[in-house]
This record gives C-alpha cells, structure tokens and sequence, in this order.
C-alpha cells in the first residue's frame, strides 16, 4: 500500500483543452464530459497530465506558478483533486 497517494490524468491524450480569456474548456474525450475551469483548475490538470503529484506537490507547484501563499492553496488542493477525481479526469496511483 502507498504511504502518499499521488494522482495523475489517466490518458493524458483524452483530454482537449482550450483557453477563453482566464477560462479553460475541459473537454474528456473519454467520458464524452465537457467542463469549465478557472485558470487554477486548468493549471493543476496540465501538471497531472505531465506527472504524477501528490496533494501537497501539487499545491507547491501552483504555489510557484501563481505567486501565492502555500496556505492558501493547501485547503483547496483537497477539494480541487475530489472533484477532478469524481469527473473522471484524475486517477490516484503510487
């Protein structure tokens, strides 16, 4: 069993996105799903796409990215992955 669970975008090619101003359009070519993100949201898919992180890499990468207080990211990190992980966008791994 993983001592850290670690999340990653399953099939990186079954998601199409695309940028509307500070908005993202999701599109889970796998799930037939559309979605739309803020440009956090979007920022932390494109990071599980590339590698797999876990909750607290995920908030320091973001961190570094926006420019903002790791205090601040780390309550929404939860949420954000639960909500990527009921969509289907997300898996956890080891």
């Amino acid at each position: 069993m993983c001592r850290f669970i670690t999340w990653k975008v399953p099939d990186e090619r079954s998601i199409f996105c695309e940028s509307f101003g500070n908005y993202y359009i999701i599109f889970n070519q796998s799930s037939g799903e559309t979605h739309l993100l803020n440009e956090l949201a979007a920022e932390a898919l494109r990071i599980l796409e590339i590698y797999p992180v876990s909750e607290a890499e995920l908030a320091d990468r973001l961190r570094e990215v926006f420019e903002v207080e790791l205090e601040e990211l780390l309550p929404r990190m939860s949420r954000l992955l639960k909500e990527f992980d009921n969509l289907g966008l997300i898996e956890p791994c080891c």
